[in-house]
């Protein structure tokens, strides 16, 4: 799990730009996410982002849409478990009109991860890759590995 984490931080480098980036687990009238202390704010860090409710000193918790479209989150990690689906939770994301001007609604830059992906476990490194990949597409575009070993 380290050497992966070590090969996305050699991906990304040092002088990146953090995306803000929301964590939807489930909720309509207020949303259920990770905050400070919840694994994905470490996930997200670790594959070059930042969590937009890294201020709430709780793990998961609820919070409001007025908070989320305050900080704008640039990106949307979806947990994918339980009887809604993350379709389902993208197409509520996108049908809610009052959600329609932040910038990862609008571009649709949805990052799914499995459950057991972004709690605490051996497939940790497998949401690093997921999330890093997704944020920072172009750090590991055929060309930039080239251009990394001096090809």
């Amino acid at each position: 799990m380290r050497a992966r984490g070590d090969a996305v931080a050699k991906a990304l480098g040092p002088n990146l730009s953090r995306p803000r980036v929301f964590v939807y687990d489930s909720g309509e009238d207020k949303p259920f996410t990770a905050g400070a202390l919840a694994m994905p704010t470490a996930l997200i860090h670790a594959a070059g982002g930042v969590n937009v409710m890294d201020d709430v000193a709780q793990s998961w918790t609820q919070v409001s849409w007025e908070s989320v479209i305050a900080r704008n989150p640039q990106a949307i990690v979806i947990i994918d478990y339980g009887s809604v689906t993350a379709d389902q939770k993208i197409r509520y994301l996108t049908g809610n009109p009052a959600l329609a001007n932040i910038e990862a609604v609008r571009e649709r830059r949805f990052i799914v991860v499995p459950y057991d992906a972004a709690t605490p476990g051996v497939r940790n490194a497998d949401a690093v890759e997921t999330i890093a990949r997704a944020l920072h597409p172009l750090a590991f575009a055929p060309d930039a590995a080239r251009s990394a070993r001096g090809q």
